[in-house]
Formats: structure tokens, sequence, C-alpha cells
């Protein structure tokens, strides 16, 4: 009884240690690949080549169809091979060369030319081997590849090791022109590693300077070789005395941080005199401490492959054994930088021919997965890892500014104040690509504190507070990339204005539709993101907006002006077509899309229409301006003259301006009220007088005194008129008032103020005609010269019959006089005039008469 349970305590032990460990699931997940007689062994991935978050499996196949398995939700399914391999394909390599975010294929022959598969998308290749430059020669027995971005110029470049040995074919370093086209550039940066058996590339960054360095390993005599990337486009050989330079029989190219210090270190396989692992002592030196550690091995070792398989922060070991005593592959177990031979994890009796290995999670547990390729009649193993262990995190890459796949960049947390440290490659170990999604382990922590990313071109982003057993993508710059921002709702009416914009300033934008401006006017419904540079030249990509149109009313403001200044009848309307106009408030109060009887001034408007778009406008009815002028006037210069004038400067109304003077000329005008009308473009009108004023009439007194041979006199007095006088006498005198020492005779006199206007007058000395009073025995007249008035004295007992006749005999004034009777002759021309007197009796008496 007692046998049976110390047996039964013994199986159960041995049970709960398996289950810890890794179950070989081989035939139940269906994997059937079997490569039986490859040339030095063959490669495999375990990459996530439709990046559906699933890792997938590619296999190297020996003149044959290379075997893929796609991922589905954690079962694989057999699909249809992408490539053939006329020769013996050694490594299928996923990279996305073309940043287009799919992923390209390579496969490396042996005695077979390297081919390079451009992904199109959906998994549809178009074969670029030749057009891409890479080179197509039969003889080459190429062997693992590997894809970096060494010159951060945001392409990955890739190295192709050969294994030719003293033929003159060297390694190529094939640089990415960015044009879909490679230049081998091996030689030229001193990187091709002569003509000597390469069997694997590493691109790593051994002294944490963010330039990706170049590690060779070479089959028996020849070194490896060790490249330090120099920043500025060149490499130094560093191999001697760097401790790299070690020569074996090197099989395997295997970089992590073992020991957690922060650094990189590389395990290399080797036959029966022992693997090596190489510690980085931080200088750009390295130590062996295999034999320390407890995993020199001394057998023939291919594929080794860091894994932590339990979460717990120590990467473990998985090291592919041929032939030789005890070829079994062996695991150790990483206890806080110590190694344990720990195959009953899973791999004890393992006794297959196993050359590459590779990890991934197949069934997205948190836990790595197990992927090793065998020979012979031996199928590739896959080891389920059981996931009993501690938490983790799952962190995806993708890079902007850097290589879409973020090959090169630097992975650092952090919890309760330790820290472990990943580094992304692209094809290492032997011939084997790992899955691009990194498990970072998390102890039994619920909580990682901080995670660092040093992007490959050197930007570094800090994010915290991240919780375990969850799946994170990280984009590169999504911490300092902008965020769109909008001047309205992204459901967008057609009629608002919708602008996007950034609330940073930048070196550069660049919008999706091709604009550069700051800020992207919205014309249509659509998505908007925009690629920003900022002051440090570094690119990030900004988040994505969708603009959804909504249908809008169509706003026709219909406008009636005013005409004229001060009207009040102007009138507006407001129609919308499309969609109904529900609601709308004016600042008037009115509430109605008609508003009428309307003055000069601002009109705005707010409405909503059915699809609850908003309208608003602002709308001015014009006021024209108010007609006005000014005007001069000049009176006329002599008293009855039309030399008057009027000028009018009109201003204001709308358009041209018509003046109407009542039908008169302006140049030739007399005095009086005159009327004018001011008539502008939309007829309205302003009407105003304008008077003009005559000057004082010119008229003369005066006496005459007959002569009685010689001394007869004329005396005058002047009246009216303007300023001075000129007095020019018939006699010859001038400006004097009276003559004298006269004969008998006519004597006439001129007169003439200082605006021109004349005034002439006739005398008759000794005879009483029109030179005085009237003394003739019928009648008087007097004043003489008159103005406006005359006064006819008759002393007679009958009435006389009077005419006045001017000097051309045309009768002006016929009427009858009786006793003392004035005269209005105020609308006769100035001049000379006749005055006729007959009585009843038929007497007759005449007299000159001067109007002035």
């Amino acid at each position: 009884m007692r046998k049976l349970l110390i047996l039964c305590f013994t199986l159960f032990a041995t049970i709960n240690i398996l289950a810890q460990g890794f179950t070989n699931v081989t035939t139940a997940m269906g994997i059937d690949v079997n490569n039986a007689t490859p040339t030095l062994g063959y490669g495999v991935s375990f990459f996530d080549f439709n990046n559906d978050g699933w890792d997938d499996l590619s296999f190297c196949q020996e003149e044959d169809s290379l075997i893929f398995y796609m991922n589905d939700n954690g079962t694989f399914v057999q699909m249809p091979s992408l490539i053939y391999a006329p020769d013996d394909a050694k490594m299928v390599l996923w990279a996305d060369y073309d940043n287009d975010g799919d992923n390209d294929l390579l496969m490396t022959q042996y005695l077979g030319p390297t081919q390079l598969l451009r992904n199109d998308g959906d998994l549809v290749f178009t074969d670029v081997s030749f057009s891409s430059g890479i080179p197509q020669a039969m003889n080459v027995k190429s062997f693992g590849a590997s894809w970096a971005d060494y010159d951060r110029d945001g392409l990955l470049d890739l190295y192709i090791c050969n294994y030719n040995w003293n033929d003159g074919i060297t390694n190529w370093c094939m640089h990415n022109n960015g044009d879909g086209t490679f230049t081998d550039v091996a030689e030229t940066l001193g990187i091709d590693n002569g003509s000597n058996p390469s069997y694997q590339s590493a691109w790593v960054d051994i002294n944490h300077d963010g330039w990706a360095d170049l590690y060779v390993i070479n089959d028996f005599l020849p070194a490896n070789a060790m490249y330090l990337n120099n920043g500025d486009g060149t490499f130094t050989d560093i191999s001697a005395g760097s401790g790299l330079d070690i020569h074996i029989e090197a099989m395997c190219n295997s970089w992590n941080d073992y020991d957690n210090d922060g650094d990189l270190d590389v395990y290399v396989s080797n036959v029966q005199t022992g693997n090596y692992l190489l510690r980085n002592n931080g200088n750009n030196t390295f130590s062996n401490e295999a034999l320390n550690l407890n995993v020199q091995l001394n057998h023939i070792c291919w594929g080794s492959l860091w894994i932590d398989y339990n979460n717990d922060g120590w990467d473990d070991l998985h090291v592919a054994t041929t032939f030789g005593e005890s070829f079994i592959n062996q695991f150790f177990a990483n206890s806080n930088g110590t190694f344990a031979l720990s195959n009953e994890l899973g791999f004890s009796g393992d006794q297959t021919l196993s050359y590459s290995n590779a990890k991934g999670d197949f069934n997205n547990d948190g836990f790595y997965d197990l992927i090793v390729t065998n020979i012979s009649s031996v199928k590739s193993y896959l080891y389920e890892n059981q996931g009993i262990g501690d938490n983790y995190l799952k962190v995806d890459l993708k890079g902007t500014y850097s290589n879409e796949q973020a090959v090169g960049s630097w992975v650092t947390h952090y919890i309760d104040g330790e820290s472990w440290t990943e580094y992304t490659q692209c094809g290492d170990n032997f011939a084997s690509q790992n899955s691009q999604h990194l498990i970072l382990p998390a102890g039994d922590a619920n909580t990682i504190d901080s995670l660092v990313i040093e992007w490959p071109r050197g930007l570094v982003e800090t994010y915290y507070d991240l919780d375990v057993n969850q799946s994170v993508t990280f984009i590169e710059g999504s911490q300092f990339a902008p965020i769109v921002q909008a001047t309205n709702s992204l459901e967008w009416c057609l009629s608002d204005n919708l602008e996007l914009y950034f609330d940073q300033e930048f070196e550069s934008i660049v919008w999706n539709t091709g604009a550069t401006t700051p800020t992207l006017q919205v014309d249509s419904a659509g998505i908007y993101f925009a690629e920003v540079t900022n002051e440090d030249g570094y690119v990030f990509l900004s988040n994505s907006v969708e603009v959804i149109a909504l249908e809008s009313a169509q706003i026709e403001e219909v406008i009636s002006d005013n005409l004229c200044f001060g009207d009040e009848n102007a009138s507006i309307e407001i129609i919308a077509t499309g969609v109904e106009l529900t609601e709308i408030l004016w600042n008037t109060g009115a509430d109605t899309t008609i508003i009428s009887g309307l003055q000069g001034g601002e009109y705005i408007y707010e409405g909503t229409d059915a699809n609850g778009c908003m309208h608003s406008g602002t709308i001015i009815i014009s006021s024209p301006d108010e007609i006005t002028y000014s005007f001069e006037t000049s009176d006329p210069t002599c008293y009855g003259s039309i030399d008057g004038s009027v000028i009018v400067n009109p201003s204001g109304g709308t358009g041209d301006l018509l003046l109407d003077f009542g039908g008169q000329n302006p140049d030739e005008m007399g005095a009086g009220t005159w009327p004018v009308e001011i008539t502008d473009g939309n007829g309205c009108t302003l009407e105003f007088d304008i008077e003009l004023v005559n000057p004082d009439s010119l008229w003369i007194t005066q006496e005459v005194t007959a002569s009685n041979g010689d001394d007869g006199e004329i005396s005058i007095s002047i009246n009216g008129g303007t300023g001075d006088y000129t007095i020019l006498w018939s006699n010859g005198d001038q400006n004097v008032l009276a003559i004298d020492q006269l004969a008998p005779g006519i004597y006439t006199v001129w007169i003439i103020d200082e605006n021109d206007c004349a005034l002439f007058a006739e005398f008759e000395v000794e005879a009483i005609i029109g030179i005085s009073e009237s003394t003739a025995e019928l009648f008087q007249v007097f004043p003489n010269p008159a103005h406006q008035f005359i006064t006819i004295s008759h002393s007679g007992s009958s009435p006389l019959g009077f005419s006045l006749y001017a000097t051309d005999g045309r009768l002006v004034l016929p009427t009858r006089v009786q006793g003392t009777t004035q005269l209005d002759i105020s609308s006769l021309v100035p001049g000379l005039y006749h005055a006729v007197a007959i009585s009843d009796k038929g007497e007759r008496s005449d007299v000159r008469l001067i109007i002035q």
C-alpha cells in the first residue's frame, strides 16, 4: 500500500511539472511539415503575416512549395502556398519593406536566387525579385537574412548571409532606396564580411545609441564579425578586442538581455567544443559566461531561442541539437540570471534532429508557444505553453515616422522599481523569425508602472499605469500626435462653415486632401487626418475624424431696398429650398420669413431647418445718401439785366444727379426767385428756390436853367447803381454833376457805375424839352428822368389825352389824365421816351421823358 501511495504521489508530481511547461500539440493542431534532407537545416517563421493578431506559421522546403499555416482564432488552416522553392529554401522572412501596412515575403535559397514578393494587399503578391535589384545569382548559398533601418531613414534595409567560402562571393547589404529598389552597399560600407561561410546576421544596438549595429556569425575558421554603426552612414569593424570575434562553428545569432541589466547579450551555438553566452560589459566588449552559467553544452547545436515561458521576467533558453551523444534538445530555465537544465518542462527525450526554433503565441493566452523544425522523417514540432505562470502585457508597435514594423525599437517596462528590456528584430537566431507581438512579463503585478518605447528614429514615449493581461498597440508619436479640432459639429450641415485645425503649431502640416494649410476648410463629407512634422523633424499622424454631411436648406435672401433717403418701404424675404425652414427669428423680434416696411439698417436672422441645421445671416438694407447741395450765385450786374448765374453742386442720392432750373438757363438769369429740382438715378427729388437780386437801378434828377445866350446850366443828382460813378458830358466835361455857361442846344450825359451799368440822358437848354420838369402849357411830367413812377400835373378843368411813345414810334402807354395823376412805369424798359398830351380842344404839348 505504501508503494502505491508513493507511486501515485510521484506520478502526480510529474504531471504537475509537465503541466507547467510545454505540450507537443503538432498533431492536435494539424501541423504536418516534413523537410527530410535539407542541406544544413532550414528556418521557420512564427510571424503574424496577415496582421490579424493571430500568429501564423511559415516553413521552408527543399525543391517544393513553402508551407503556410494561417491562424484562424487559434486554429491553424493550411493555405495554398505563396511561393515555390526550386532549390533548397533556407529562410522565410516577413517584413513590410515598402511601409504600406502589409507584410512582404523574402525567401533565401541554398544554390538558388533570393526571392522577394511584394504584398499588394490581402496576400496578393507580385514577384519583384529581379526588379528590386536583389542579386539573382544561381551559385550563391544564401542562408539567414535580417531587416533593419541601419541609416534611420524610415525604410527597412536587408542583410543577406551567403555561405560561400573563398569563392569571391560575399554577403550583401541591400540599402532600401524608397522606390521599391535596393542597392548593395556592403562593400562600400565595409560590412560584406569577406568570402566566408556566413549563417546568420543580426541587427542589434549593442551600445544603446539608437543606431543598429551588425553582428555576423561564420562557420568553421573565420571569426564572427561585429560592425559598429557610427551613426553617420559608416560602420567600424570592432570585432578584434570586443570578445565577439570568436573562432567557432557558429550556428545561431540569438540576442536578448538575459541578465536584465538593460543591454543586449548574445548566445552563439557551436559544435561539441561548446556554445558561447557573451555577456555585454557595457563598453562594446563581451565576456563568455556559458560555462559559468551551465549553458555551454557540448553537442552539435543549431537554433537557440530566448523565451520567457512563465512570464517571470527572466528569459529562458531552448537549444536545438543534432547528432552526437545525447543530442536531446535542451531547455534551460533562467532564475535570476542563472540557468538550470529543465527538460522536464516538456522536452525530455526529445532526440529529434532539430535546426531552427521560433516563438509566438498561437492561442493568444499571453504565453509564448514554440515551433521547432526537424529533419529526417520527423515532422516539425509545435509546443503549446500551458500558460501556468505570471501576468503579462502583450505589445504591438506600429511605426509612423520610423519603419512601419518599428524594427529596431527598445521597449523597457518598469514594475516596483525593477525594469525589463526588449529590442525588436526582424530575422536572427538560425534562419528564424519570431512573432512581432511582444509578450512583456509582469510577474504577480496587476499594473505595469510605466513602459518606455524608444522608437528607431529617436522618438521616446512613455506610458503609465497599464493594466496587465491585455494586448495594447502603440503607435509611434501617439503621445505627441495632434488631435484634429473642429469649429462645428462633425455632423455637418452643408450650410455651415466647418474648419478643421490643430491647437498646437507644427513646422508642416499635410492633410490627406493634399492641403498644407494649418486650417482645412471642409467642403465635403469624408474622413480627414493629417501628417504633421514638429520642430525636431519628427513626423506624426493625427487622429482621423469623419465628417457626416446633413442635407440643409438652401437659403436665398431676396432684398428690396429703399430707393430714396428716409424711405421706410424696404422688404426682405427668406426663401428655403430642399429642406423646410421651421423657425426664424429676426433682431426686430419678427418671426416670419418676410418682413417689410423697413428703413435702412442692419437686420439679423437666425433660423433652423427641419434637419436641425442652423442658418443665420446679416442683411444690410441700404439707406441711400440724402440728396444735398451747395450753390453759388452771381446776381445781375445791372438793374433789369439777365447776366446773373447760378451754380449748384449736388451730392448724395443714387447714381447720376440731374438739375432742372425751371427751364431757365442758369448762366443767363435775371433777378427773381427761381425754382431748382435735383433728381437722382432712382427718381428721388429735392426741390428748393434760389433768389437773385437786382442792384439798385441807376437814375438821376436834374435841373436845367435856360440859356440867355451862353449862361445856361445843367445840374444832376445821381441815385442807385453800384459804387462810384463815371460821368461823361457831351461838352467834354467829366465826373462833374453840373455844367454851366451853356449855349442853347442839346446836351447829353453818360453815367457809368462800377458794374459798367450805364445811364444816358439828354437835355435841351432853352427849350423845355425833357431836361426839366415840363413847362408846356398843357401839362408837367416829373421826375424826369423817372424810375418806377411819373407824376403828370394838369391844371385845366378838362382831361387830357396822354400818350407815351418809344423812340421807334410804338405807343407804349395811352391814358387820360386830369389834375395830378401818378402812373406806374416800372414795366417799361429804361430808355428815352416821347410824352404827348392833347386837350379836348385839340391843343398839343409834348416832352421827352427818360426812364431809368
